[in-house]
């Protein structure tokens, strides 16, 4: 399965390469690899997979493949619930219960600030947050 989802990945299927992000974090098909996976996941997102918000959010918040960080987890959580996916919603509201009212605020401006389509934080995410 995963020749095939790497195949169709290739020709830009959103679906294939949120599989791929699955696939690889579970280590189903493929090694074991949590930023592997955060960044199949990114490129699904680009691709218009809006669900792939909701994993990458759930990456910096468990600090899968990446440092934890509420703020960004919430952003993405936040760009998951805008594009319309419930989820997303109920898993913004609750992270937000260990944040505070600050914390809520600037992770409401990181997520009216990322640009999605030229850069998801993953990669680097120091850069993302300005350290």
């Amino acid at each position: 399965a995963y020749a095939e989802f790497l195949r169709e990945a290739e020709k830009g299927n959103k679906r294939a390469l949120h599989n791929l992000g699955h696939m690889t974090k579970e280590g189903k098909g493929a090694l074991q690899n949590y930023l592997d996976a955060l960044k199949w996941w990114r490129k699904a997102a680009i691709n218009g997979d809006f669900w792939a918000f909701c994993h990458i959010g759930e990456g910096f918040e468990k600090g899968e493949g990446v440092q934890e960080n509420v703020l960004i987890a919430h952003a993405f959580y936040n760009l998951c619930g805008a594009m319309g996916i419930k989820e997303g919603v109920s898993m913004r509201v609750e992270i937000e219960k260990k944040m505070s009212k600050e914390q809520i605020s600037l992770a409401q401006e990181i997520a009216k600030d990322l640009n999605f389509r030229k850069q998801l934080p993953i990669e680097n995410h120091k850069n993302f947050i300005g350290a």
